[in-house]
């Protein structure tokens, strides 16, 4: 049995008995009322909070994967899979502009010249920070008859506080074409988004069919009409995924990752632009005892990137605040042994962006959601194990790259780090009931 088949059977082992079989459904089949779906929801919310954890990922197994790494891999992948699209195209993104967005667009425009099916559902606040011109490419997709709907974020969590609700975020990144290929992971389709060291990759298979069917559920939470997903692609490759998500009806990111973590035998990397889940900081720590070569690589660029808008971002680094979300997570890693390392741009790629693991050389961790509380509680994320020797191979072989010439060894955390992980850790507790930080929304 292999290793995406023993992790759809332990977390399934945990689903709760008799939960509703509702909540495997396409949300709000009933689109033409969605008066009628809004109450269907409110209702099922309460059971849903209790359940979503425990509903198993999307299994998909027959697909071909392709390893998409930066923008001179992702961009060409991404206008291809529109261009070569016959029936349909969904497009889903947290950022999405500039003369990225513009070029996509353009794709996407022909498509529907063509007389296909095409839709765009974006994050409503677009980001918070950045200086692409969002609204050009969105007028463009409109005034040529596309559809472009934004993501409800108050259905996301809508009994929490507002602070909460303020910081949610639809941060899905994915392209699908007929149901058959897509392309997803955790690249912005924007020129800001381009400019960071990140990953995706490409699929075809049943995978992408899956991804077909989580977008058209989303639609419909949007207030588009239903449309129906199309049989499973054709088996395309050996490769196994499962596809978990934050959204308005699951939450089995962490268990996906946890799972994975407490299988590894050998090596688990991780690359991450932010790192404050503490389940996954316990579940390497407890690998790395086991005797799994743990490494991890954080990034410690975005922060003063973006503080520079305010003229903040030398001070920031002065402070070693530059690191500010993941100091509870270094200090517990570096207390067990664990290296840590940050990235060093290069290239042209300003910080690292990526939401990436590798374990034992054989399974992949990507997808749009980071290493926090944040993503796996209170946005909309996609993420995906992929159970691909090949496609692992070739991530493995970026991570220790970047590890060995495009990183530096971190430092001991001094008294002032230490008192600001301390703080960060009790205000996401008082927040999120969990120990991380929320200061990284900006850079997502």
């Amino acid at each position: 049995m292999g290793v995406i088949s023993k992790l759809a059977t332990r977390i399934a082992a945990h689903a709760r008995a008799g939960m509703d079989t509702g909540l495997e459904r396409e949300a709000a089949r009933s689109a033409s009322s969605k008066a009628i779906a809004t109450q269907a929801y409110a209702a099922d919310h309460v059971a849903l909070s209790r359940s979503a954890k425990n509903i198993p990922p999307r299994m998909s197994a027959g697909n071909r994967v392709t390893p998409l790494v930066d923008k001179q891999q992702v961009l060409p992948a991404v206008l291809d899979t529109i261009r070569n699209a016959k029936h349909s195209v969904q497009l889903q993104s947290y950022l999405f502009g500039g003369k990225t967005g513009q070029a996509i667009a353009d794709a996407l425009i022909e498509r529907k010249q063509a007389g296909l099916d095409v839709r765009v559902l974006l994050d409503p606040k677009l980001g918070v920070v950045g200086a692409d011109d969002h609204q050009a490419a969105i007028n463009a997709l409109k005034a040529h008859g596309i559809e472009v709907r934004t993501f409800p974020l108050d259905r996301l969590n809508p009994d929490a506080g507002w602070l909460k609700q303020h910081r949610a975020i639809d941060h899905a990144k994915l392209v699908v074409a007929d149901g058959k290929v897509a392309v997803a992971g955790g690249m912005n389709l924007s020129d800001t988004g381009v400019k960071a060291h990140d990953y995706m990759v490409r699929m075809e298979g049943p995978g992408a069919t899956n991804l077909n069917r989580m977008f058209n559920e989303d639609w419909e939470i949007a207030g588009g009409e239903h449309f129906a997903t199309p049989a499973p692609a054709a088996a395309q490759g050996d490769a196994r995924i499962a596809l978990a998500e934050s959204s308005a009806t699951r939450r089995n990111i962490v268990p996906l990752v946890v799972s994975q973590f407490d299988q590894a035998q050998k090596s688990i990397d991780v690359e991450a632009l932010f790192l404050d889940q503490p389940d996954y900081v316990n579940a390497l720590i407890a690998a790395h005892r086991r005797g799994v070569d743990v490494r991890v690589l954080l990034d410690k660029n975005a922060i003063p990137l973006y503080a520079n808008a305010v003229k903040a971002g030398p001070l920031m680094t002065k402070l070693g605040l530059d690191v500010a979300p993941d100091l509870p997570a270094i200090a517990k890693l570096r207390a067990a042994g664990i290296p840590v390392h940050y990235y060093e741009p290069h290239d042209g790629m300003d910080y690292l962006h990526g939401k990436l693991a590798v374990i034992d050389g054989k399974t992949t961790l990507i997808g749009s959601a980071n290493f926090t509380s944040q993503a796996v509680e209170n946005n909309r994320e996609i993420f995906m194990s992929i159970d691909d020797a090949s496609a692992a191979h070739t991530f493995g072989n970026v991570i220790q790259d970047d590890w060995a010439h495009h990183s530096v060894e971190a430092k001991p955390l001094s008294w002032f780090q230490r008192r600001i992980g301390s703080a960060l850790t009790w205000l996401e507790k008082r927040i999120y009931g969990s120990g991380g930080s929320q200061a990284k929304t900006a850079a997502s």
